[in-house]
């Protein structure tokens, strides 16, 4: 027996002064609102590959009408106050016994040839989750994000032991952690830009309105 499978995405408001705080001193406000909106829309489209029957993206309170003009369906926005520890353990309280997925919200060239593989073992699996989360604990990079699940029942070829005992608990899980294929990378800095930045320019496919914004504002000419 499968069970049915959500994924939800936190996310900021792509609008001036509400997302990514680092990028503004190289953008400014209004560029960087729209990197950010780029970078959501190819989150969201990548995630779409999921065999999943909720997609749900969490914004912030307030941010509804600016989150309804770059959310699309099958998406639908949820608002939920606090911060990325708050909205992952909203997500897994509101599960209603779904299998889980759980994204960043700029994440726009994550694995997603794992997704296949780990939904495929999340609906099957008794009591399945994963996520991609910030890993900051175990010497990880600032900012780096990874596609976990828990449970060793889910253990596959795809999946990897990986100790994360931080995030676990943070988002309110119980067991082990698994790392599923590649790392994926959060757009924080300038550094997380320029790395985006050269694999969309080799590979436009992985992030298509990323791969605009970049022509638009001439950031292949940047040197990294």
């Amino acid at each position: 027996m499968t069970r049915d499978l959500t994924v939800f995405v936190i996310a900021d408001a792509p609008a001036p002064g509400a997302c990514l705080p680092e990028l503004v001193t190289s953008f400014g406000e209004p560029s960087t609102a729209r990197l950010y909106a780029a970078v959501l829309r190819d989150t969201l489209d990548g995630f779409l590959d999921a065999d999943a029957q909720r997609f749900v993206v969490l914004g912030p309170p307030g941010c509804e009408d600016v989150l309804g003009r770059h959310v699309h369906a099958p998406w639908v926005v949820e608002l939920v106050a606090g911060d990325l520890d708050a909205r992952l353990r909203h997500a897994l309280a509101g599960a209603g016994g779904h299998a889980v997925v759980v994204a960043r919200g700029d994440v726009p060239t994550a694995p997603m040839t794992s997704l296949a593989a780990i939904t495929r073992h999340l609906r099957e699996a008794t009591a399945p989750r994963a996520a991609v989360a910030p890993r900051d604990d175990a010497g990880g990079e600032p900012g780096a994000a990874w596609l976990v699940g828990l449970s060793h029942a889910d253990a596959s070829p795809e999946l990897t032991s990986f100790a994360s005992a931080a995030n676990a608990a943070r988002a309110g899980y119980s067991g082990d952690a698994l790392l599923v294929g590649d790392a994926a990378y959060a757009i924080v800095g300038l550094d997380d830009l320029n790395r985006l930045s050269a694999e969309v320019r080799s590979h436009p496919d992985r992030g298509p309105r990323c791969a605009d914004f970049f022509v638009k504002m001439d950031w292949y000419a940047t040197p990294f």
